[in-house]
């Protein structure tokens, strides 16, 4: 349980408030429970007498970093259970928001927004998606199941009444109704064929078992109940996926504005980006989500991977639209990095000291199966074609006036919360400023969080701000890097020096190691 009160003051300290590009120098900066209290120079601010005092020796004081596109994993893709949160707070990672969350994950979130369970402030989305081509035979599987399941029924009935007679009764009077078989057998297709037609068992109630993290609507119909059940549940947003037929991408996303829940997603293929606006979204999930619109190429989207070139030329066109839909864009940039990085040598690169943290059996996983070995071959296209684009997309964004967010996309093969530090490097060398960069990662996840409908009194370092914040050794607006090099985090006001972050990520690993050797 959290304390019911309790202060901690940083003294002489440096401040990033981020509202403005500057520096606050000589700073104390006095935090009561989850607020910020009170700011102001050193030598004028009065400290309290029963307070936690950080002597800060000209450290730099910035909002903690919010990392506004993983997924939480409790089903063994990376990392189990509730404790996996400490690992973002040793990044200085204070805020994140969970793009395809499972009814466990509100009982995090709740746990953390009381003080009961230490980690970052969780936001919470349901994904609701397609099948992907692969999986399409599953939904007829489904559907001829329940078409055959009452033959099925009625045969195995049929040969009770059988063994029945035979072994207690007179087999001569199972002849006598025999010949009431095959027309009832007949009815029962015919009312597994109304079944399976006016879908009484939907296929959501196979796939939410077999996949638990997505809800695969089979018409608009049930697309728009599914975003229905998302805002009755206590989600704080929706995320429209891949694979789902145009009418029903575009169902959800109606609903989600007439429901007033965020709608967070993908861009699909077959949709113009005018439509894709027009039709509700207000956050695209990847900047990668604007590769198709601007392909250089004959072949339709899915139909195998060539290696293509970019229209530079309309990249402004787009930025315009994006701009004039208020629409946000998630950079995610570091995941496509670490996953063209990856496929040039998964071995290597997997067998690198910051991979310790991940157990054995996933590092496997991800040797023998996904993107790393799905994609390979594409490496070379992705390090000096796509990624160009990439860098030249965000940049153009950013210059457009479209507010940018970082994220990891955990749970991607490699994806570790420590690459939201890669993320921001990448948007400096894209052309943002260092100041522009941090934005993306405290300021502007605030006003997205303001936009789903949620408090986003956090990402700058204010009087009356939740205290999201992390204590670095040197200036991060002279090099984005520097957020690398921390003294401590506080989240939601309670303070934890880098050292005991540390352990805990330690303690973590060695956890699950330990549950590996006992199984």
């Amino acid at each position: 349980m959290a304390e019911k009160s309790h202060s901690t003051t940083f003294v002489n300290v440096n401040i990033i408030p981020m509202d403005t590009e500057c520096v606050l120098e000589n700073q104390t900066v006095i935090v009561e429970n989850d607020r910020i209290k009170n700011i102001g120079p050193t030598d004028e601010v009065r400290i309290p007498e029963a307070t936690e005092i950080i002597m800060s020796d000209g450290a730099y004081l910035m909002p903690g970093l919010a990392d506004m596109h993983m997924h939480i994993t409790s089903i063994g893709r990376t990392f189990d259970g509730p404790n996996q949160l400490w690992l973002y707070l040793a990044e200085g990672v204070t805020s994140i928001r969970n793009l395809s969350a499972l009814p466990e994950h509100l009982v995090w979130q709740d746990a953390v927004d009381r003080g009961n369970r230490m980690g970052p402030t969780i936001y919470n989305g349901r994904l609701v998606a397609g099948l992907p081509t692969e999986l399409q035979s599953m939904r007829y599987i489904f559907r001829v199941f329940f078409i055959l399941l009452p033959v099925l029924i009625g045969l195995i009935l049929w040969l009770l009444v059988w063994a029945g007679l035979k072994l207690f009764g007179d087999i001569t009077q199972f002849y006598e109704i025999a010949f009431y078989i095959l027309p009832s057998l007949v009815g029962l297709l015919l009312i597994g064929f109304l079944v399976a037609w006016i879908k009484i068992i939907p296929f959501n109630f196979y796939v939410s078992r077999k996949f638990p993290f997505a809800m695969i609507p089979e018409t608009p119909a049930e697309a728009r109940r599914f975003v229905r059940d998302i805002k009755e549940n206590g989600y704080d947003f929706v995320k429209v996926y891949d694979w789902m037929s145009r009418e029903s991408y575009l169902a959800a996303m109606d609903e989600a504005r007439l429901q007033k829940i965020y709608a967070i997603g993908h861009l699909l293929d077959e949709l113009t980006l005018n439509a894709i606006y027009e039709g509700g979204l207000q956050e695209a999930a990847h900047m990668d989500e604007f590769i198709d619109s601007h392909l250089i190429r004959e072949t339709s989207p899915g139909k195998g991977f060539n290696e293509v070139d970019f229209n530079y030329e309309t990249i402004s066109q787009s930025a315009a639209k994006t701009k004039a839909n208020q629409v946000m864009v998630v950079s995610n940039m570091v995941a496509d990095e670490t996953v063209y990085k990856l496929l040039e040598d998964p071995e290597a690169g997997l067998a690198q000291s910051e991979y310790t943290i991940v157990p054995v059996a996933v590092l496997e996983i991800w040797k023998t199966r996904g993107r790393l070995v799905n994609w390979q071959g594409q490496q070379s296209w992705r390090r000096n074609v796509l990624q160009p684009f990439l860098l030249t997309m965000s940049k153009a964004l950013h210059d457009a006036g479209v507010p940018l967010l970082i994220g990891t996309d955990m749970t991607v093969e490699g994806m570790l919360p420590s690459h939201i530090h890669r993320e921001l490097e990448i948007l400096v060398e894209a052309g943002l400023t260092p100041f522009e960069a941090l934005e993306a990662g405290t300021k502007n996840a605030a006003i997205s969080v303001e936009r789903m409908g949620r408090n986003g009194n956090f990402g700058t370092v204010e009087i009356g701000q939740r205290a999201d914040l992390i204590l670095i050794k040197e200036n991060p607006l002279e090099n984005v890097s520097h957020t690398r090099n921390r003294i401590g985090v506080m989240a939601r006001g309670q303070w934890f020096p880098q050292a005991k972050l540390d352990g805990l990520v330690d303690d973590y690993v060695a956890s699950f190691n330990q549950s590996t050797s006992t199984e």
